[in-house]
This record gives C-alpha cells, sequence and structure tokens, in this order.
C-alpha cells in the first residue's frame, strides 16, 4: 500500500516506526514569491487561530476537502479489497474543540459515498495541552497521556486505519497517536497523512525544482572527497530514542558512560579506511551532533579519530561535521535545512579550500532521502543513494525518481565502488533500458504503454520479443527535462513549459487550462499535452535518451 501512496506523495519516514506522508510543503520561514505566499496561506487556514486565518480557510476550504478525499480515494484503490477502512484526525488540544481537520473529515466522509469509516467521535483529547507555539512541549509522552481511542474494541475492528493532520512539524503528534492506536490493540495498516509540511522558502524553492538540477558528471573520475548523511545513513537509527533525543547528555549520565542507544551501520568504519576526504553534514541539532559524533563508541568510524574531551572543534563540533546554517532575522531565525544546499557547500569549501580545485573536483554525496539528493545536487554534488537506509517497500521509487546517478543496498558495496567508480551514469533508466543498443525498433515503441503512463510511471509493457521492458519508473517532471533539453519545451517558470516550434512539429501541444487553486486575478495556465501525432516520437526521445 504504501509504495503505492509513494508516487502521489512526499514522504517522512526517518525516526519513525510509520511513515508521514504529506500533500504540500508549508515555508513558514524565510522570503516568499507569490506562489510560496498561496502555500503558506493554504496552511494557515487549517490553523484557523486569528482573523487571518479564517480568511484564508475560507478562500482554502474547499481545497482541504478535495485534497483528503483524494487522499482516502487513494488509500481505497491501494488497499487490498475487502479490508475495513477507517480514518481519525488528531483533535485539537484544547479538550472538546473542533479543529479544522477533524471537520473536513467529517464532511468528507459525510453520507458514506466513501469506504471509509468516520472514527474522529472516538478518538479525542482527554485533557488540554499547551500548544508548543504557546510555550508546550512536542512531547510524545505528553500527547500519548491526553489522548484516547474509545472504545478500544473499535479500532481492533479495523484492517486500516488513517490518521490525519493539518501540518507535520516534528511529527511527533503522528507518533504519539498512532501510539494510542497500539494501545488500543489496533493491529493492522497505519497510513499518516498531513495536508502540509513545515519547511523554509528556500527549501520550498529546492523540491519545487525537483530532481531536474543538473550537476556536473564526473562518471570515470577518481572521488576527491565525499559528503555523508548522518541518520539512516551512517547511523542506524530508524526509530529516535525520545529520552536520548530530548537531552543526550542527560541519557549518558543515567545510563552510564558513553551510552548511545543507536550503534553505526555494519562496514561505515571502511568509509575511513578509503583514504578519501569526508564530511558529514546533518539536519540535526549541533547538540545531537556533537554527542552522536564525539562519543568513543561511534566517533573512530563516524569522523576517523576519536574526539578528545574538551576539544571546542568548530562551533563545538568536530571540523568536519556540519549542521544545517541558520538565517537570523530582527524577531526570528530559522535553518537552511536539508534540501537546502547551504551545510553540504560548507563542507565542501571544509573539504577543497581552493576553489580552481573544487570547480573540477569529483565530489559524491551519501544520503538517504530526497532532501539528501535534492541538497547535494543544488550544491553541485553527484547524489548517491544509500538504499539501506531507505524502507524496503520505497527503494524501488526512490531509486527511480529521487535523482541518484546510482543507489547501493550496502556499505560494502558503496566502499568498494569508491575504489574504482567507472561506471556510467546508472539512474532512472534501469538496467532493462541498457542493453547496449541505441536503437528502438518501431515495435518496442508501439508496446510502449500510453504516454501519459509512460510519463507517470509504474506500467511495465511487453517488447517485441514478448518480454517485460521496464519503463524507467520515470515521473513527468524528469520526462519533460530530457524534453527541455532537446529543445521541445522551454524551461520551467513558475512550474509551468511552454511548447517550442520544434516541438510543435513533433506534435506536441499546448492546453490552457485552471490552475489547481487560482490567486486572484490569475488566469489560465499552459499545461503540456502530448497529441496520438506526438506518441511515437516522444516516447522514442525520452526512451533513448535514457538509452545513451
Amino acid at each position: 500500500m504504501f509504495e503505492n501512496l509513494a508516487t502521489k506523495y512526499r514522504v517522512v519516514f526517518e525516526g519513525r516506526k510509520e511513515p508521514v506522508f504529506y500533500g504540500e510543503l508549508y515555508p513558514a520561514r524565510g522570503e516568499k514569491s507569490e506562489e510560496q505566499w498561496d502555500l503558506f496561506h493554504y496552511a494557515r487556514g487549517m490553523k484557523r487561530e486569528k482573523d487571518f486565518d479564517e480568511r484564508c480557510f475560507k478562500e482554502y476550504s474547499n481545497s482541504y476537502w478535495a485534497d483528503l478525499r483524494k487522499l482516502v480515494q487513494a488509500v481505497i484503490e491501494a488497499a487490498p479489497r475487502g479490508k475495513r477502512i477507517g480514518l481519525v484526525a488528531i483533535p485539537s488540544s484544547t479538550k472538546g474543540k473542533v479543529n479544522v481537520v477533524t471537520s473536513v473529515a467529517r464532511l468528507v466522509l459525510g453520507g458514506g459515498a466513501l469506504a471509509c469509516d468516520d472514527l474522529t467521535p472516538h478518538f479525542v483529547r482527554t485533557e488540554s495541552k499547551e500548544k508548543a507555539h504557546d510555550g508546550g512541549t512536542r512531547s510524545v509522552a505528553e500527547s500519548v497521556n491526553t489522548l484516547a481511542f474509545e472504545p478500544p474494541s473499535t479500532a481492533q475492528a479495523y484492517d486500516v486505519i488513517i490518521v490525519v493532520d493539518d501540518i507535520l512539524t516534528t511529527g511527533n503528534s503522528f507518533i504519539a497517536a498512532d501510539t494510542v492506536l497500539w494501545d488500543a490493540g489496533f493491529t493492522g495498516t497505519i497510513v499518516n497523512f498531513a495536508f502540509a509540511r513545515t519547511t523554509s522558502a528556500d527549501a520550498e524553492e529546492v523540491f519545487e525544482r525537483g530532481a531536474s538540477t543538473a550537476f556536473a558528471a564526473h562518471s570515470n573520475a577518481p572521488i576527491d572527497a565525499l559528503v555523508l548523511d548522518l541518520d539512516q545513513t551512517l547511523l542506524d537509527d530508524p526509530v529516535l530514542n525520545e529520552e536520548y533525543e530530548r537531552d543526550p547528555y542527560a541519557y549518558i549520565h543515567n545510563h552510564g558512560g558513553d551510552s548511545i542507544p543507536y550503534s553505526g551501520y555494519p562496514g561505515i568504519s571502511f568509509i575511513q579506511r578509503l583514504g578519501i576526504p569526508n564530511a558529514i553534514v546533518s539536519n540535526s541539532r549541533a547538540g545531537r551532533l556533537r554527542a552522536i559524533t564525539t562519543t568513543w563508541k561511534l566517533g573512530p568510524a563516524l569522523i576517523g579519530r576519536e574526539y578528545e574531551r574538551g576539544e571546542l572543534g568548530r562551533g563545538e563540533l568536530p571540523e568536519n561535521v556540519f549542521n544545517a546554517p541558520r538565517v537570523e532575522c530582527d524577531d526570528f531565525s530559522y535553518s537552511l535545512s536539508k534540501p537546502c544546499p547551504d551545510g553540504v557547500q560548507q563542507a565542501v569549501r571544509h573539504l577543497i579550500p581552493d576553489e580552481a580545485k573544487r570547480a573540477t573536483a569529483r565530489i559524491v554525496g551519501l544520503g538517504n532521502t530526497l532532501e539528501d539528493m535534492l541538497a547535494y545536487r543544488a550544491a553541485g554534488v553527484e547524489p548517491v543513494l544509500a538504499l539501506w537506509g531507505v524502507p524496503e517497500w520505497l527503494r524501488p521509487f526512490a531509486k527511480q525518481s529521487w535523482g541518484a546517478t546510482h543507489a547501493f543496498e550496502d556499505v560494502q558495496a558503496f566502499c568498494d565502488w569508491c575504489k574504482n567508480p567507472v561506471e556510467p551514469k546508472e539512474d532512472a533508466s534501469d538496467e532493462t533500458l541498457r542493453s547496449g543498443e541505441t536503437h528502438l525498433s518501431d515495435e518496442e515503441v508501439r508496446a510502449l504503454p500510453s504516454i501519459s503512463s509512460l510519463l507517470n510511471g509504474w506500467k511495465a509493457a511487453g517488447d517485441a520479443d514478448g518480454k517485460a521492458l521496464e519503463v524507467a519508473k520515470m515521473n513527468a517532471n524528469k520526462a519533460n527535462v530530457i524534453l527541455e533539453r532537446g529543445g521541445y519545451l522551454t524551461p520551467s517558470v513558475d512550474g509551468n513549459r511552454r511548447v517550442t516550434e520544434k516541438g510543435r512539429e513533433l506534435g506536441i501541444m499546448e492546453h490552457m487550462e485552471e490552475p489547481r487553486r487560482p490567486k486572484p486575478g490569475q488566469g489560465l495556465v499552459p499545461v503540456v499535452r502530448y497529441t496520438e501525432r506526438a506518441e511515437g516520437p516522444v516516447k522514442r526521445l525520452i526512451l533513448e535518451s535514457l538509452r545513451s
């Protein structure tokens, strides 16, 4: 089920037992473009706490209804036939208050048109808790103690329960809600969904560009430097320990010595033995990074040496460990976390101080998330995917869609490649599209799915010999980038591409339609459409580009 949802929504999976899917991005901090203000207003309307929020709610209320209905339909389609599905909304922090998410859920599920039951009356806040932005905490334990599913037997009657919240920030509300369901005896599948995820305007811009960001490839050159992610790349911490995360040094004091509830992945010490200069870049806060990378248990494997007690280093971090830079404004500050490239760029400047050498160096970045891959691309670093840190159900999609040039199943395979990194780029084309041929027969092209299926992926078709030909699992953005490079489409501007004269000759057309969330005064926007005449040529162009 999750693998199907991953083709429709972005997902956060690190540090939690169950992933959280989300729809939009909420650029809460940073200087915003007009399009980003649209996303900001969409998210604020979910809060409905101030007069401004109320205006936003009125503007986007129909969108909330449509977006939740779309999510529920996606879960119904992905779930095995005959499974009983229910939905709960994470209730307001104030006991007895019906929040926007609950109201929208009841509206969507009212009348029984969808094969999903409204369980919101059963999932309740037993006592009010102070909101995080009003001075409260995001503690999982505190949330669990103020939530209940009543009666537990109702939860036990379902196979799938959808848990919905407005904004994904730390994700602790979902961890708490999932815990309450498990405590109630629920043993089925939990699908967590947030309407939007908090980020910065800077990060939203990188997400919008996606994996289309170009970088200089050095496919046969030796590797000059490595940039490494920490969590679930070097550190085996798929589920975070709340006691340790709250205060690592208090945890060490309580448990003795250099205690840490995580370990490194097998073989990470081999990375240091490669002799390639390397640095760690993590979204973690500085205190956590310092505690993890300076412990005798993990330090040598992570940073290549033991960190001396009393050593201050750079900003009290080892000199080759970096977290996200912060932007300081008059009345607030925020982090330029990945996918922003700033932390990666800091590490690259540290590893190769000479600007001229950096320009020609082959620098590889290793990570396990979409955010890692986007940050590396934006920084001009070759993105390599650590599949061992990606949930198994997500690995095929991640390998095909996150823009990594290479993907490895374990640390040893990555280290072996670093010693001799001469293979050609292996990305969304998949091995079955690299048979060595440079020409596609007419039979092969005709056997492929319709152009819409080709662009949006996860289809397979028989080739001329009746064998299954994997169609790259491509998303529309990657296909459009290929067409853009060929001069058939213009570069994306505000998310819209236009068809060039060369593209029109090929049979590609433009269709003007209403945008999903029109802004005041905004008219129709151009959407690329592929005519029947363009089907064969476009398929051939894309697949031959991938094979080359």
